[in-house]
């Protein structure tokens, strides 16, 4: 069983060789790892599905309560003060924003990890 500071470097040196370029804006601190629902209609209900990372291009709030149920939030747009990033820090729910063509890059139930510390997305 390994601890302490080797723990945290072979974790840090396994996330280096699966991370991806995709970066954004931290709106909300905090590392998790999920299957990814794309939402690509914001402006359409969504079942809430608890412990998924939601990756959408902006949020409103007719999807609020699928945000409340999420790990983790991904937007394609947005910034420090918009709508997605508030209800992520309401809810402490890690969140990056200002995602460049997540949509495109991320599917259905693939398996990613959050490093809304460091504003990365990781392949699990």
């Amino acid at each position: 069983m390994m601890m302490g500071i080797q723990l945290i470097k072979n974790w840090n040196n396994s996330m280096a060789k699966k991370e991806t370029d995709l970066k954004g804006i931290t709106a909300s601190p905090g590392i998790v790892e999920g299957k990814v629902l794309i939402i690509k209609n914001p402006a359409k209900p969504v079942e809430p599905k608890r412990g998924c990372i939601i990756v959408t291009t902006f949020t409103t709030p007719v999807i609020a309560l699928a945000l409340t149920e999420a790990a983790g939030i991904i937007c394609e747009k947005g910034g420090l003060t918009c709508h997605a990033a508030i209800i992520a820090r309401e809810f402490n729910i890690p969140c990056i924003v200002g995602v460049k063509n997540t949509l495109k890059r991320l599917k259905n139930n693939q398996t990613i990890i959050l490093d809304a510390n460091k504003g990365k997305i990781y392949e699990a």
